[in-house]
């Protein structure tokens, strides 16, 4: 438990934290036929889903609020549940077209916790492009990470925030 405490107190540091640097992605050239067939080809820029995945995305939990109350509501959506509301599945390499999605209206408006803030979380995406890349990166890469989606609904402001979550 400790672990994952530190964790996610890195995770939350690094929220904080501009301009980190991005992987290469270069790879290592193959020096023979085996290295090369054990290598998998590169994806497609429009990722095509298979029926498997449709069925997994069908299967996904609904999002449901982790915390609301009169003036906010907080969500956390693991890889399945961003796959299902992005219609993509999450993958390291479909993170920009996930984020992409997850930027129109509709995306949202499809689940019913969060269809009456559809405008604001797509809003918040599209502003905080970077934020909700890394927060996707991160739900591909770890099966604890989630993206955490905070509503501010008040008499005077109404916005949405995208971060990084952990599942604790």
């Amino acid at each position: 438990m400790k672990r994952t405490a530190l964790i996610a107190l890195v995770i939350v540091a690094g929220l904080g934290m501009q301009g980190c640097a991005a992987a290469t992605g270069q790879e290592a050239p193959a020096s023979d036929d085996t290295a090369t067939a054990s290598t998998p080809a590169p994806a497609a820029s429009t990722p095509v889903p298979s029926a498997t995945t449709d069925d997994a995305r069908a299967d996904a939990d609904p999002l449901t609020p982790i915390h609301e109350d009169a003036h906010t509501s907080v969500f956390l959506a693991d890889a399945a549940q961003i796959s299902a509301i992005a219609d993509i599945d999450v993958t390291p390499d479909t993170v920009d077209s996930v984020v992409s999605s997850l930027k129109r209206e509709d995306a949202w408006a499809s689940q019913p916790a969060t269809k009456d803030y559809a405008s604001l979380i797509a809003e918040a995406v599209a502003r905080e492009s970077h934020d909700a890349t890394r927060a996707v990166k991160a739900v591909a890469h770890d099966d604890d990470a989630r993206v955490k989606i905070v509503v501010l609904h008040t008499d005077h402001k109404n916005m949405a925030h995208i971060e990084r979550g952990h599942a604790d």
